[in-house]
C-alpha cells in the first residue's frame, strides 16, 4: 500500500496535489459517487504500521476514526484500538493545537526532561506528549468514585511521531471532504450557553468532571 508523503521528502507539489491511495474507497474518496450508506466509510487514509484516519457517519454524526486495522483474509479490518472524535474535537486538534504539539514533538529529543503536553478536546479526550515515551496519545480519560484525579482508559490510541506528521497530513483531505460540516461546527466554548462562567462549569463537555478545575 502506498502512504502518505513523508514530510522529509515530499515536495511542495506533492503536498498540493493531496493524493493519498491506500484502497479503492480512499482512492475514490474526493469524487465520491452518490450519497454514502449509514457506516460506510467515505476515507480510509494510513498513517502507518497499518493504523488509519477513516471518516465515517455514525447515527447521523460525523466522526474521524484513529484506529488499529489487523489484516485478514479479506484485507485490513479495524479492531477496537483506537478513537472516534466528533467534528468539533477534530477541528480543535487541527486548527487550535497541532501546533502545540508540533513543538512538543520538536522539543522532545533536546535537554528537556519537561516535556509534558496534555491538551483536552472535550468530554476528557485529550491529546498528550510526555517523556519518556516518544509518542503522540489520543485518548479518552475518566474520573474514578471517590478520586480528584483522572486516569486513562483504553479507549484511545499512541502514534509514533512520524504517524503523527501523516495524521497531520491527512487533516487537509478530511478538510476537503466535509468542509461545510467543518465551516458549520462551532466549539462549545463558543456557544451562547457559555457567555458566563456558570454555562461552562455546567457544561460536561467543557467541564465533564465537575468543579474540580
Amino acid at each position: 500500500m502506498q502512504g502518505l508523503n513523508s514530510p522529509e521528502t515530499a515536495n511542495e507539489d506533492d503536498e498540493k496535489k493531496l493524493t493519498i491511495v491506500d484502497d479503492e474507497a480512499t482512492e475514490n474518496c474526493l469524487n465520491p459517487v452518490g450519497p454514502l450508506r449509514e457506516g460506510a466509510e467515505l476515507c480510509r487514509l494510513h498513517l502507518g504500521d497499518e493504523r488509519y484516519v477513516v471518516l465515517k457517519s455514525f447515527k447521523g454524526v460525523m466522526q474521524a476514526h484513529i484506529r488499529q486495522f489487523e489484516l485478514g483474509p479479506k484485507g485490513p479490518f479495524p479492531t477496537s484500538k483506537g478513537v472516534a472524535l466528533n467534528l468539533e474535537k477534530w477541528k480543535k486538534l487541527e486548527e487550535m493545537y497541532a501546533e502545540d504539539i508540533d513543538l512538543s514533538v520538536t522539543n522532545f529529543d533536546k535537554n528537556d526532561e519537561n516535556i509534558d503536553c496534555k491538551i483536552h478536546l472535550g468530554s476528557n479526550y485529550y491529546v498528550s506528549v510526555k517523556k519518556p515515551i516518544a509518542r503522540v496519545d489520543i485518548r479518552r480519560w475518566f474520573l474514578p468514585l471517590d478520586s480528584d484525579v483522572i486516569v486513562p482508559t483504553k479507549k484511545g490510541i499512541s502514534l509514533t511521531f512520524k504517524q503523527w506528521s501523516y495524521l497531520k497530513n491527512s487533516m487537509a483531505v478530511v478538510r476537503q471532504l466535509v468542509s461545510k460540516e467543518l465551516d458549520e461546527t462551532v466549539y462549545c466554548e463558543q456557544s451562547n450557553d457559555h457567555l458566563n462562567q456558570m454555562g461552562y462549569l455546567a457544561c460536561s463537555n467543557c467541564n465533564p468532571n465537575g468543579y474540580m478545575y
